[in-house]
């Protein structure tokens, strides 16, 4: 039978993913919108998952079946599984981690006074699941779901889950990143239906359990490293930040105009083959030619006149200047030998 699933992105390590014919054992600490989601979602494929959370309040409900976070379809789908048995809530892991196969953390990581991330709640998950995992007979795989960056993972996970456990990354657990892309209000659409599932990990194991694991979902399975896939969260939202951002600021020009901003975001978003596409979305050098900088160059200067405030586009420029200069001294720094300059055109076919 020809497989239905949606073509993986290019360069990803794509592999058919495997039919799961029994459930698995699931600890999933941070009862939030993304853990409360994930751990019914995967109850409800037939796993034993214990929801585990601090909170006395999210754990009391969730024992009577009721859902801690508003979210639509989630309370059905919690009283569901709670009935059928198969989502449990504690405040204290010991006895589930013991025997748990997967163990996924979706912790918050709120903003830190200095705006950098706060990852108080995630060390002190990593020490429990570190003391958890101690007796355990088997090969748990630690997933991370909570947004952090790499070295949070390298200095601050890792090492307590090495220390409490007594046991080697690699050797005596899995680590896997496994970044979420729920919007709160369809966060079980997302889940069910995403671009695809991302995983980080270099680990053959790690990576057979989260196949088997999200085997119900049609959608691409990417592996790629932990870093990587850290950095993709982080990319993914900030992109859509600056979109929001990009979006507001041509409103503003379009006002002062006298043109109507949602015909032009309308009709802007109608070319999917450059505006909405991968177009223009790959690192390397910086844009130049002969419309880019001089139709940017326009527009900020047309804002000044108007007395308007456009710092996306007048961030663009900076940055623009700032890469420019970044290959310049990446250059220099080789010394005075021979360059080579292939090509001397704007671009091929020019």
């Amino acid at each position: 039978m020809e497989n239905s699933r949606r073509r993986a992105p290019e360069h990803s390590f794509r592999v058919p993913l495997p039919r799961r014919l029994e459930g698995m054992n699931i600890t999933v600490f941070g009862m939030g919108y993304v853990g409360c989601v994930t751990a019914a979602l995967f109850a409800r494929e037939r796993n034993h998952v214990v929801g585990v959370d601090k909170d006395p309040n999210k754990i009391e409900m969730l024992r009577r079946g009721e859902t801690p976070v508003l979210e639509t379809g989630l309370p059905e789908l919690v009283r569901r599984v709670h009935l059928a048995g198969r989502l449990k809530a504690t405040d204290d892991a010991g006895k589930s981690l013991v025997t748990s196969e997967v163990i996924i953390v979706c912790v918050g990581t709120p903003s830190a006074p200095d705006g950098g991330v706060d990852t108080t709640a995630l060390a002190r998950v990593s020490q429990d699941i570190g003391k958890g995992i101690r007796e355990h007979k088997g090969y748990p795989v630690v997933v991370i779901r909570s947004t952090v960056f790499p070295d949070v993972i390298e200095n601050v996970v890792i090492p307590r889950l090495e220390r409490d456990s007594e046991r080697k990354l690699g050797e005596g657990f899995g680590p896997v990143i496994n970044p979420e892309f729920l919007r709160e209000g369809t966060a079980i659409a997302d889940f069910e239906a995403p671009q695809y599932t991302l995983i980080g990990t270099d680990e053959a194991q790690s990576s057979q359990v989260m196949q088997k694991l999200y085997a119900f979902l049609d959608a691409p399975f990417i592996q790629t490293d932990r870093r990587s896939a850290s950095i993709v969260k982080y990319a993914s939202n900030c992109y859509h930040g600056l979109k929001v951002a990009f979006a507001n600021e041509v409103a503003t020009v379009s006002r002062a105009a006298g043109a109507d901003a949602q015909e032009v975001m309308r009709i802007f978003c109608e070319d999917e083959k450059l505006n909405c596409s991968k177009a223009y979305l790959r690192p390397g050098m910086p844009f130049g030619g002969s419309c880019l900088p001089k139709d940017l160059r326009a527009a900020v200067q047309y804002g000044r006149r108007a007395d308007l405030m456009l710092p996306v586009l007048n961030a663009a420029l900076t940055s623009n200047r700032l890469q420019t200069q970044a290959c310049s001294n990446l250059i220099l720094s080789h010394g005075r030998g021979r360059v080579g300059v292939f090509g001397m055109s704007f671009k091929a076919g020019t």
